[in-house]
């Protein structure tokens, strides 16, 4: 399976309730936004008040130091090894913290056979 783990779209759960709450919502350090209330649509593109993978407002990248955010992309893999695939390829893994991927390793391996690649290019 693909993992692209360093973002989410704007469509996800999580940033959906930054939209709706703002600060108030249990995500509020799930991402990286620099001013409340969160500018995302109806903004040109350079007037969006957060960080997004390669500036595109529809990709708002993960915070890493967030142990929820961490806890929820365990569990992504965890559950799809547990439906049955085979591994993840690693989508842009120099992009999140060293130290995620060898809790995600250990997490990983908990499932005999599973395979880890990361795409690293440059």
């Amino acid at each position: 399976v693909d993992g692209v783990f360093n973002h989410t779209g704007r469509g996800h759960p999580a940033f959906v309730s930054l939209l709706e709450n703002a600060a108030a919502s249990p995500y509020k350090n799930w991402y990286h936004v620099n001013e409340w209330p969160l500018k995302s649509y109806g903004v040109p593109d350079s007037e969006v008040n957060y960080k997004c993978w390669w500036d595109i407002p529809e990709l708002p990248e993960l915070n890493f130091e967030d142990a929820g955010v961490r806890e929820h992309i365990l569990e992504v893999g965890r559950h799809w090894l547990e439906m049955g695939c085979d591994g993840w390829r690693l989508d842009a893994p120099f992009r999140i913290p060293m130290d995620f991927w060898k809790d995600f390793r250990t997490a990983c391996k908990q499932y005999e056979g599973a395979y880890l690649v990361g795409e690293v290019f440059g």
